[in-house]
């Protein structure tokens, strides 16, 4: 029976059929003004004055609110600048702050969010030690601990403790994010606690792995590692060309700035990844749907795998070698005349000289210990883990961490030529 016949035929109507009108911004006044919050009302009042609305009619929505009034960092992006609503950043951020929380008072999110905290779950012992481990110089920046706190209180909305971090989890907590920057932050926290994993302490509250880029790609550009090789190798290409080079100053004429690098990078990236998602799902012919990887095997001069395979090696150590120059990091137990001549040899393509082959080694354990000696663990994390995506609040860390992806790549692309060499003996035995 619906509730129109039942008011017609005068029949009692339970109270959980009707639903209660959804609250607006005038609720939100009279709550502020009840509780005796003058300047919460005040500052309420604003939005009618704003959108030239009476406040019953704007909705009373924490996620309606963050949209139109995001928290900003530079004057040009407050709302209203055109017509100066708000006298100065500060003003408007002021402002925002106080009207935010009074709507999460009225709707009660604020009782929620007391009840998340005061749970004695699996967070509580993982929050609380990394902030010990923030604290005098620690390994865990501040700021990293209280982006984990807010996407703990994230996860404890959809009831998932930390070591319940599975794939499938990651993917829901991505999905159900209110909004794409809370859908970024929940990317980060799951980066820090990646990081971390590191650190035996907090890795006795984590799963094994936490496995970020299958949720992520569904709304990130984020490609597997040998097609960003295969950009890296279009865009060294096409920015030096070997015919302008000038070997007094060892450099090139008419090169491409980095930020024009950059420009181009940003657009195959975008075309690639979104070539990926349209052709991620394939309908099999029995109906079912299954995940499939995009294969990109591009074909361009040279024209044989091992010829690819050596191109790559080549451009991956040119690449290593700038790095390396300018991190000017020292190789404990080495001469500058000795890694001087392992630099030239790989900038002029030798790659597999015998006199280099310990040089490298010690490369390695250097680039190691240098990354471990700024954050705790953090060097031998990288050497295994992708970390191109970290956000590592240091500078020096940073330029760090883009050395060691230039490591790896290289040492992949090295070991890539010697299996492609050792295939093809292996397969002339055979014919």
């Amino acid at each position: 029976m619906s509730i129109l016949t039942q008011i017609a035929s005068g029949t009692a109507i339970p109270a959980e059929a009707i639903q209660p009108n959804p609250k607006t911004m005038q609720d939100v006044y009279d709550d502020a003004v009840k509780a005796g919050k003058d300047d919460e009302a005040k500052a309420i009042k604003r939005l009618a004055d704003f959108f030239a609305k009476p406040l019953c009619d704007l909705p009373a929505s924490v996620e309606w609110f963050d949209e139109l009034f995001a928290l900003t960092k530079s004057h040009r992006q407050v709302p209203g600048q055109d017509r100066r609503f708000w006298k100065s950043l500060t003003a408007y951020n002021k402002w925002r702050n106080k009207v935010r929380r009074r709507i999460e008072e009225t709707l009660g999110e604020v009782e929620k969010e007391k009840e998340r905290k005061a749970r004695q779950d699996g967070w509580v012992p993982l929050l609380d030690l990394m902030t010990v481990l923030s604290k005098d110089g620690g390994p865990i920046h501040a700021g990293e601990v209280g982006g984990v706190t807010a996407f703990a209180d994230r996860a404890r909305q959809l009831n998932i403790e930390p070591l319940q971090l599975s794939p499938q989890t990651i993917d829901l907590l991505l999905e159900q994010a209110a909004s794409e920057p809370l859908r970024r932050k929940n990317v980060r926290a799951l980066q820090v606690l990646q990081r971390y994993q590191c650190i035996q302490s907090l890795a006795a509250h984590l799963p094994l792995e936490i496995e970020i880029d299958a949720a992520r790609r569904r709304y990130e550009n984020i490609l597997p590692e040998h097609v960003e090789a295969w950009i890296e190798q279009m865009l060294e290409t096409a920015r030096r060309d070997p015919e302008k080079y000038d070997p007094t100053t060892g450099k090139y004429k008419d090169e491409w700035t980095e930020s024009t690098v950059a420009t181009y990078r940003s657009s195959l990236r975008t075309c690639v990844w979104s070539a990926s998602i349209r052709s991620a799902s394939l309908r099999t012919r029995h109906g079912c749907v299954r995940e499939v990887q995009m294969q990109f095997d591009i074909e361009f001069d040279p024209e044989t795998p091992l010829e690819r395979a050596a191109l790559r090696a080549v451009r991956t150590a040119r690449g290593l070698v700038r790095g390396w120059r300018d991190a000017a990091i020292n190789v404990e137990g080495l001469r500058l005349s000795q890694l001087a001549q392992t630099l030239e040899r790989l900038e002029q393509g030798d790659l597999f000289n015998m006199q280099d082959e310990t040089i490298l080694d010690m490369l390695e354990k250097t680039l190691v210990k240098h990354l471990n000696e700024m954050r705790e663990g953090y060097g031998t994390y990288a050497l295994r883990k992708d970390t191109n995506h970290d956000d590592l609040f240091c500078p020096d860390l940073e330029k760090g961490k883009v050395l060691m992806e230039r490591w790896k790549a290289f040492k992949s692309a090295r070991q890539h030529v010697t299996d492609l060499r050792r295939a093809r003996i292996i397969a002339d035995q055979f014919s």
